[in-house]
């Protein structure tokens, strides 16, 4: 069974809120039918139940219709306000599994909650919901019932109920990023930034912004939002950092770890300080749109977590931090501190192993240091498990990232081609249903080469080129360009070279290895440079 292609079909189901689903005969029949009493004749039990409720001549002739449908409007309203409140109370004593009942309930009963009070009270039952079914990846669920519980707040919530308000619109706002309404997700957040009292809440919109903007390729975007959210908190750095400031900053950090070894940096104890972890977690969302769109900017983060980390404690983005310090070291040539630091940053996942960051720095060890000391395809199977645990937890940017990672060292590992492609195939579908267009550009392009070398239907009679059903290079070059995402312009330009070195088309090969070379800091510490210097050597 292919676990992501189930993937794709489950999700939470909650029940319908409808007090009486079945026919009026079949509820009547229900009690006896499943206590397994014996009944002569059934027909004869309904009639005479409801005669003896004065019922019989009024639904004599509606007994296969639902009790719900017959009815009115105005009834249907109370009979799901008095259910929702028992569920509501039931839930509220203890009974967890009542929540999501109660409130389908509350909430079709809406119109007729007067009381302020009231409909503050089934506000926070739907906050609640709202984050059980996020968690759970029913994001659909947690649309509607973030929605409601907004639906219910008067218009001076903010002043008047302002943790509630806030949370609500927080909610809202990443239910409406998970279901790609980026709109809806755009007035949640400038509501909270707008309104908020509190640095931390408005950095919470900012992070949802941030993700988004991720997700729809618009990576400086990302980069700038970060980078406001961190300003809130004091912390100031630039959007396109010099060389020179990179170089700074390393000087700093290697200072600052001198003499520490490995078991120590791991046993450190926990950061406490909201500002520190808030910040750490901030600097460490920037990798993703700072690895395209600002390389300079992506070590950078990385010193300032780690120099936190020494100063004030542990979190879980240390983890991503000291992965990213690898990273960086590899670039620097130092491969063995690379693959030490690595370990510190495996260490310290396993003390945050549930973590979203415990699984981002999985993914950058495994990505970006890891395959410099081991064969490729341990870091391909173990990407596998970073992409589903990612996925679990709404992470889908790295769900994405490690999905697509896994099948370019697939790719490039040897592995039957034929299964590669399929693999690559159902990967494409999850990174499209995740909506994360940037990494579906990446896949895109790993996913052409492997069709035109495969030589299947739908790839181009010029192999070397990549055009086909999965990539068109005559079109998305060009987007790569317009979103200044030169880690994917690197990325097809080495995967053009090797093809083209492939199919003998040398003169080619050089013109891509040439366009390629100024380009390669963009995705440096991956497998693809690894191919740009190989291939680049034998044109």
């Amino acid at each position: 069974v292919d676990p992501i292609a189930v993937r794709t079909h489950i999700g939470m189901v909650f029940q319908k809120p409808n007090p009486f689903p079945k026919s009026i005969y079949d509820n009547i029949a229900y009690g006896p039918r499943v206590t397994g009493m014996k009944v002569s004749d059934m027909d004869d039990l309904v009639e005479e139940a409801l005669r003896s409720a004065a019922l019989w001549d009024e639904v004599k002739d509606k007994l296969k219709q639902s009790a719900y449908e017959l009815l009115s409007e105005a009834r249907r309203k109370r009979v799901h306000l008095e259910l929702g409140t028992l569920l509501r109370d039931a839930y509220l004593a203890g009974e967890v599994e009542a929540l999501f009942e109660a409130t389908n309930h509350l909430n079709a009963a809406i119109d007729i909650i007067e009381r302020e009070a009231d409909r503050l009270g089934v506000a926070r039952l739907n906050l609640e919901a709202a984050i059980q079914a996020r968690t759970s990846a029913a994001y659909g669920a947690a649309k509607r019932h973030a929605h409601a519980g907004l639906s219910l707040l008067a218009a001076d919530a903010y002043r008047t109920d302002y943790r509630l308000a806030t949370d609500l619109r927080i909610e809202g706002a990443e239910a409406d990023f998970l279901t790609g309404d980026y709109a809806s997700m755009e007035r949640n957040v400038e509501s909270v930034i707008a309104n908020a009292t509190d640095a931390f809440d408005e950095v919470r919109a900012h992070e949802v912004r941030v993700a988004a903007r991720n997700a729809r390729n618009d990576l400086l975007g990302a980069v700038e939002a970060n980078l406001a959210a961190l300003a809130r908190l004091g912390f100031t750095l630039p959007t396109q950092p010099s060389q020179g400031a990179v170089m700074a900053q390393l000087v700093r950090t290697k200072l600052a770890l001198h003499g520490r070894t490995v078991a120590s940096i791991a046993s450190l104890p926990e950061a406490r300080d909201a500002r520190t972890v808030t910040a750490a977690r901030l600097m460490m969302n920037l990798i993703g749109p700072a690895y395209y769109a600002s390389p300079n900017l992506l070590p950078i983060t990385a010193f300032t977590t780690v120099r936190l980390t020494l100063e004030h404690g542990v979190c879980p983005e240390s983890a991503t931090a000291f992965s990213l310090y690898g990273l960086v070291l590899v670039t620097l040539g130092d491969l063995e501190g690379a693959y030490a630091f690595g370990q510190v940053a495996m260490a310290i996942a396993e003390r945050f192993d549930r973590s979203r960051h415990a699984t981002r720095a999985r993914h950058l060890y495994n990505t970006h240091v890891r395959i410099f000391k081991e064969p490729w395809h341990r870091s391909a199977d173990a990407l596998l498990s970073t992409h589903e645990r990612a996925y679990a937890d709404g992470d889908f940017e790295y769900a994405a990232f490690s999905g697509f990672m896994r099948c370019a060292l697939l790719g490039a590992s040897g592995r039957d081609l034929d299964d590669v492609t399929s693999q690559m195939a159902r990967m494409a579908a999850a990174l499209t249903e995740m909506k994360q267009t940037t990494s579906g550009l990446t896949l895109g392009i790993v996913r052409q080469a492997a069709l035109n070398l495969r030589g299947a239907s739908g790839a181009s009679e010029t192999p070397w080129q990549l055009i086909g059903d999965a990539y068109d290079e005559r079109v998305i070059v060009q987007q790569h360009r317009d979103a200044s995402d030169t880690t994917n312009l690197f990325c097809y330009l080495t995967t053009r070279m090797r093809l083209a070195y492939l199919f003998g088309q040398y003169r080619e090969a050089f013109d891509a290895a040439k366009e390629a070379a100024p380009l390669e800091a963009a995705a440096t510490a991956t497998h693809f440079a690894c191919d740009a210097l190989f291939f680049e050597a034998l044109t």
